[in-house]
């Protein structure tokens, strides 16, 4: 209901019409309640459990829903579309030198310009942090390619936060449905697969994912488990070697020969796998799994 004013108020009714004798409608009695407050209410709940509280984009939950909902319109269209993953490279040093306010208010920023380059039928997500997540209906894999770019294009541009000017760069990750996945946490977790391969290859960039990606996570997951219980199983060695500053006695002088003095030490850990790695009755490894 529109006031006099031009405000807006929610009533609640209910009544029964009133007739006369020759049954004609008269008029109406019943009751009736301003229920603007529980409205109001209402959305506020919506809003803070399907929308992220710093940036009011679409959260996980509001993601998952609308991902749903572009899995069953592709499904049925036959047609495609594409999941980014997307994180800024080094926000944590925006945070430690100028302070959580401050990467607070780049993250708008970002999301910002973000919101102005999709679609009203796409969705842009903040899953917290420095990680956003667009979903977007796509023709070719090359459309997905260029929408990546796009965006790095987009945040190449300096932002201005605090009065100070800060250059951003991000790495995506790409799944396409229904080639990569076929429900939304495959598609997100694939999505995740392909961003991490960004990182590791210089960040800054996107990739699509491959399913070799998935079995090298796996082996570094496996690996980061056996390595995080390698010190209380004993299988980490420390070796030391000297570092020697020598010149030979004379031209043509067999290195044995040689003379100097020890000006330093190399350390070496070796890791003695027991399947894996260096054999514990020998200094030999059978497996480049040393580190120094």
């Amino acid at each position: 209901m529109i006031t006099k004013s031009g405000g807006v108020i929610w009533l609640s009714a209910s009544g029964v019409p009133v007739r006369d004798a020759g049954g004609q409608l008269t008029g109406w009695r019943g009751t009736g309640a301003d229920i603007t407050a529980r409205k109001h209410a209402e959305a506020r709940i919506e809003q803070l459990t399907t929308r992220d509280a710093l940036t009011g984009l679409p959260n996980s939950t509001l993601l998952a829903d609308r991902a749903s909902q572009a899995i069953l319109t592709a499904a049925r269209n036959r047609s495609q579309f594409a999941l980014l993953c997307l994180d800024l490279d080094r926000f944590k040093l925006v945070n430690d030198s100028m302070g959580h306010r401050a990467g607070d208010a780049l993250l708008r920023s970002v999301a910002e310009r973000l919101g102005n380059i999709v679609h009203g039928e796409d969705t842009l997500a903040r899953l917290g942090g420095d990680d956003f997540v667009l979903v977007q209906s796509i023709k070719s894999v090359e459309d997905a390619a260029a929408l990546a770019q796009r965006i790095l294009g987009v945040l190449a541009r300096p932002f201005t936060v605090q009065g100070k000017t800060l250059n951003v760069a991000a790495s995506i990750g790409i799944s396409i449905y229904p080639n990569d996945g076929r429900d939304f946490l495959e598609l997100l977790k694939n999505a995740d697969a392909a961003l991490y391969h960004a990182k590791e290859t210089g960040k800054g960039t996107w990739r699509f994912f491959a399913p070799a990606l998935n079995a090298r996570a796996a082996e570094r997951l496996r690996l980061e488990n056996e390595l995080r219980s390698a010190l209380t199983r004993g299988e980490l060695v420390l070796y030391w070697q000297p570092v020697v500053r020598g010149w030979p006695p004379g031209r043509g002088a067999s290195p044995l020969h040689w003379r100097g003095r020890v000006v330093g030490a190399e350390a070496l850990v070796r890791w003695q796998h027991p399947s894996a790695g260096c054999s514990r009755r020998s200094t030999s490894c059978r497996s480049p799994r040393s580190a120094a």
